[in-house]
């Protein structure tokens, strides 16, 4: 997270509002036919990491303006060429993914180069990356979608036996849309709109507010109680109605609508039970927000979606291949997330920005799958509800509902899963209310980053589980 100058760069977001955000979009290859994939798997779930490559890749249209210019890239360049040392937090990360490197060795070269993952302080190299970068650098995301890199992709995928080709990377085209938004007890929070699963954050809000804001403070049992009921219903609405916008018929207002929450508060407070839905797994997921002098905000997220994606480095480039269609669309016919080429796969990458009465601007996100909108929930709870500013809002212990919205594991019980830090009593009171609780694993933590804008200017709160910082200039 960074405070401070932008040189003469524009931004996307103006200090008047939130007027555009560039949702990801992970398109299915022309020849991703969902009965092809289904006879060829036996099932009705995409491979994870094996088999057919069904990603194509988002570039957005902006750095076809900015990194024109080689200086805005340079730093990275620089840095994937001589090296970067790894911290704790990103070296004990990498260890967990020990198997996967001895299982796809163009990862492994680069990651584990001497046939273990690199440690702390170890210094992790990328040249072709370097390479890439400067590339794009100079010629724009032509160099991506029609140059070099897009045929050593096409040859790549190709080689692996992948439908990934060269007219899917020619044939893309980004879009920059309106952002959804719900208004929260003076508050509006804005996030984006599918294929992105932010709508999920804004249905909890939308059921939360309808319940007394001072059992919803932080470590209070009923409180998290509530909230993890709404999640569960907000993430069965977004399974059983949101895809891609394109090709699926909207029901976003309806989903957002105060009928819509009164039903679920309903069924909450009368003890109705939810079965399970759906999966949070590891992924890798990268989240900055930054701001500068003239007041403009950025919430910024992207993914590979599991960790280190697909698996594979595309030869000679240093580019990861994500793997966010293996995970994120579904096999069954007539779902909304059905795979159909072209279309784009719901996922769970979900910056937000939001604004109060008082003119108050600030801007969240946070790593984590399905862990993304409980999260944000929690730390906007934690600032709203509790009057925490944001460095304790980010540092305050935090529960996870397991599972989420992934198609391999839905049938799982739920669970809560609670960090430690919460105050004695809160895991007893849960399992009373009918919750199962265990603890929290490091690795489902999240990693929020914060800013806040007001008239006296910039307030950060950086997540130290991941070794976040907050930095001015």
């Amino acid at each position: 997270m960074e405070l401070g100058d932008d040189g003469e760069d524009d931004c996307q977001h103006q200090p008047a509002g939130f007027q555009s955000c560039l949702p990801i979009g992970l398109f299915a290859e022309r020849a991703a036919c969902r009965d092809r994939l289904a006879c060829a798997h036996q099932q009705l779930q995409l491979p994870e990491r094996r088999g057919h490559r069904l990603e194509r890749f988002e570039l957005e249209p902006q750095l076809g303006r900015v990194q024109r210019r080689l200086g805005e890239l340079a730093p990275a360049i620089e840095f994937a060429k001589h090296g970067v040392g790894l911290t704790p937090a990103v070296a004990e990360w990498m260890q967990v993914f020990e198997e996967l490197f001895r299982q796809f060795p163009t990862l492994a070269r680069i990651f584990a180069p001497a046939g273990k993952p690199l440690g702390a302080g170890e210094i992790l190299l990328q040249p072709d990356l370097a390479a890439s970068l400067k590339l794009i650098a100079s010629e724009g995301r032509d160099a991506f979608y029609r140059g070099p890199l897009a045929e050593a992709i096409d040859r790549f995928s190709r080689s692996r036996g992948g439908i990934l080709s060269l007219e899917d990377l020619r044939e893309h085209r980004s879009e920059i849309v309106e952002p959804i938004s719900i208004s929260y007890r003076g508050h509006t929070m804005y996030t984006t709109p599918p294929p992105s699963q932010g709508a999920v954050l804004l249905i909890m809000l939308a059921i939360l507010r309808g319940f007394p804001r001072e059992v919803l403070r932080w470590g209070d049992p009923k409180g998290i109680h509530l909230a993890v009921e709404a999640k569960k219903r907000a993430f069965a609405d977004r399974w059983r109605y949101l895809g891609d916008p394109r090709t699926v018929a909207s029901v976003l207002e309806q989903l957002l609508s105060e009928e819509n929450a009164a039903r679920h508060r309903e069924e909450i407070l009368r003890g109705f039970h939810l079965g399970p839905a759906h999966d949070l797994r590891s992924n890798d997921t990268t989240y900055f927000c930054v701001g500068d002098r003239r007041g403009n905000l950025v919430s910024y997220i992207s993914s590979l979606s599991a960790g280190f994606g697909a698996g594979e480095v595309v030869e000679g480039t240093g580019i990861v291949l994500n793997n966010r269609a293996g995970r994120g669309f579904t096999l069954e016919h007539g779902h909304p997330n059905c795979l159909a080429p072209g279309k784009r796969t719901m996922n769970t990458l979900m910056p937000v920005m939001a604004s109060d009465e008082a003119g108050r601007r600030y801007v969240f996100g946070t790593p984590g799958g399905d862990g993304q909108p409980q999260w944000s929930l929690q730390v906007f709870l934690n600032f709203v509800e509790s009057g925490m500013n944001p460095q304790e809002a980010v540092e305050a212990a935090r529960w996870q509902s397991f599972p989420g919205s992934d198609p391999a594991t839905i049938g799982n019980p739920f669970e809560i899963r609670l960090e430690e830090g919460f105050p004695n009593g809160v895991t007893e009171a849960l399992r009373t209310l009918g919750h199962k609780v265990v603890p929290m694993q490091v690795r489902e933590r999240g990693g929020v980053q914060m800013i806040l804008s007001d008239e006296r200017g910039f307030l950060g709160g950086s997540d130290p589980r991941v070794g976040g910082n907050v930095v001015g200039y």
